[in-house]
């Protein structure tokens, strides 16, 4: 298992330009985590910094807790998928599979059988002895996800590796990745794309990179409700229409009348002091509003933490089918409304 914390990366070139600016995120072992952004926002760079192939102008970058400057590159256990099919082209498909193998001195049997699990896993099999330039581009990835599936790495980098693939073959591309995650559950994954709809289907959490830097990160069931502004929801694709809003101290209004959809989680201390309201409708879910001030920055409680209504007892609160301590290291605080208590979670946390 690994478990990557990069602190402050920067990746600066001599002409003033950077790919890198002051990056920072926490990656766990065994999880996969997509990062998303636009071309430019620095997704390629980071992964080749994590594979060790891009050295760091500064920051400090830690793999199960050792600086990455004491591991050589040879030492970290890394399988990468590219955009583009590295695969060799005068070999077929099950000796591009076996030759790795045969390479770390496997004996022939042990050689044979594995290929043929991996092939059979990711429905290669009447492809064996097919040579590259004769398969789809679909085809050729998941010759590349079946060799990563018997090198069994710790750390699995992939690079928009369906940037060049039909839409059809896509789809299932993404259901054979997420066939070799649940094959390799210690492994962690680490998936870059500009593709929100890939991001969905397999993240279990989403990083939005911009201009260099992770602006935000959260499990994807919790990112669509809380988004930290609306540069975040529109890396998403998330917005449907933005729309201003006018605050009478008590109700947001629309067009002179109370707001329909039901705003999510508003922090009305920075409602109050906000010199301009935005209203933004997301694609995710069409009964709610995320509401923003006028630098694009939520008015919600922080993305970190999650509100909820529940039921105080002396030693816990309680809310749906779950009891926290209130010495809890996910409680973040307490609200008292009338009969109720709303309770706040740091919901980066208590989500895993």
């Amino acid at each position: 298992m690994t478990r990557i914390e990069a602190k402050y990366l920067t990746k600066a070139y001599k002409n003033g330009d950077y790919a890198l600016k002051n990056c920072s995120l926490s990656i766990d072992s065994g999880e996969f985590l997509v990062v998303v952004g636009a071309s430019g926002a620095g997704k390629s760079t980071l992964l080749k910094v994590l594979a060790g192939t891009e050295k760091l102008s500064s920051g400090e970058l830690y793999f199960d807790g050792i600086l990455s400057d004491n591991i050589p590159v040879s030492k970290r256990d890394v399988s990468m998928v590219f955009q583009e099919y590295v695969l060799y082209p005068h070999m077929t498909v099950f000796d591009n599979l076996a030759t790795p193998l045969k390479l770390a001195g496997e004996d022939e049997k042990s050689i044979y059988d594995r290929v043929s699990e991996a092939l059979r896993l990711f429905n290669l099999e009447i492809a064996a002895d097919v040579k590259p330039k004769s398969l789809s581009g679909g085809e050729q990835q998941r010759v590349a996800l079946a060799k990563v599936f018997l090198k069994k790495s710790k750390l699995v980098l992939l690079d928009e590796p369906m940037s060049n693939i039909d839409e059809k073959s896509r789809w299932d591309y993404c259901r054979a990745l997420k066939i070799l995650k649940e094959m390799l559950p210690r492994s962690t994954f680490v998936y870059v794309t500009h593709n929100t709809k890939e991001a969905m289907f397999l993240a279990d959490r989403i990083a939005i990179m911009n201009d260099g830097a992770i602006s935000q990160i959260a499990p994807k069931d919790f990112l669509i409700d809380h988004f930290d502004s609306i540069d975040s929801m529109e890396i998403m694709g998330a917005v449907e229409n933005q729309f201003e809003l006018e605050y009478d101290g008590e109700h947001l209004l629309f067009n002179g009348g109370m707001l329909e959809s039901k705003p999510i989680n508003i922090d009305d201390k920075r409602l109050k002091t906000a010199e301009k309201i935005i209203g933004v409708k997301s694609i995710f879910d069409d009964d709610a509003v995320q509401i923003f001030d006028e630098k694009g920055r939520s008015l919600a409680i922080s993305s970190k933490e999650l509100s909820l209504e529940g039921r105080l007892f002396v030693d816990a609160v309680e809310f749906a089918d779950q009891r926290i301590e209130l010495d809890s290291e996910y409680l973040s605080g307490l609200l008292y409304v009338k009969d109720r208590v709303r309770v706040v979670l740091l919901a980066d946390r208590f989500s895993k």
